[in-house]
């Protein structure tokens, strides 16, 4: 069984529709990909809340892989909007086994370090700094604590991100509640001096979220295979 955890509806409602997940009790998605169970939960954002709704999986839900998919910001130039980073977490050979079985399904994503950070970096001063302190590729607010979960159970466990910011980018104080047209219409009509930066954080969570679930469709059936699984750390 693979967990997808993700924090906002901006991820979850087109990633599921994406990969084929149907609605289910509690807030989740369920379903199947390549025979392999999945569920998909959102979070919310950051550390704690995400321990939180991990630690209320049902006691007989035990995942072989937990896999932290969503947004991040970019902690490199030339890291662009839609990109996809992956940090497996794995080393040496195990890294190596990684990047040729994705590259055999079409995947040459990036591989490197998200660090979550306790809150969100809005400046391209602050993602700077975060740069510095990190030597991280990208930021979230949730790989961390999803991590620590998952290596206290023993469970493999794999961060997917796509860029949203670019390190030069900076991020609007507001934005919409979803990332469809109707959330950004209603965004935009109560609060129209903030248009140009909703306007170009909507188009980029846009872009973001069609990378992203591209990807997903083609590494969760590489990620099942039990191979692939034996390389992840726990």
């Amino acid at each position: 069984m693979i967990i997808l955890a993700v924090a906002t509806s901006w991820e979850s409602a087109p990633l599921a529709r994406a990969l084929g997940l149907r609605q289910a009790p509690k807030g989740r998605f369920e379903g199947a990909v390549s025979g392999r169970r999945v569920w998909m939960i959102q979070t919310g954002m950051g550390g704690e809340k995400t321990r939180l709704a991990l630690d209320a999986l049902p006691a007989d839900v035990l995942p072989e892989l937990v896999v932290s998919a969503g947004f991040a910001g970019a902690l490199r130039s030339g890291l662009r909007t839609g990109e996809v980073v992956l940090d497996a977490g794995a080393e040496g050979a195990d890294l190596e086994n990684w990047r040729r079985r994705l590259g055999e399904r079409g995947l040459s994503e990036r591989f490197g370090r998200v660090a979550s950070a306790g809150r969100i970096l809005r400046t391209p001063g602050e993602k700077e700094i975060f740069a510095a302190e990190s030597g991280a590729l990208a930021v979230d607010m949730e790989w961390d604590a999803l991590k620590a979960w998952a290596q206290e159970r023993g469970i493999a466990a794999v961060a997917v991100k796509a860029v949203v910011d670019e390190l030069d980018h900076a991020l609007p104080v507001e934005v919409p509640e979803a990332c469809d047209a109707l959330a950004a219409a209603r965004f935009i009509l109560a609060r129209p001096a903030r248009i140009p930066a909703a306007v170009a954080t909507y188009f980029r969570c846009r872009k973001a979220t069609r990378e992203l679930k591209a990807f997903l469709e083609k590494f969760l059936p590489a990620a099942c295979e039990p191979a692939n699984l034996a390389d992840l750390p726990c």
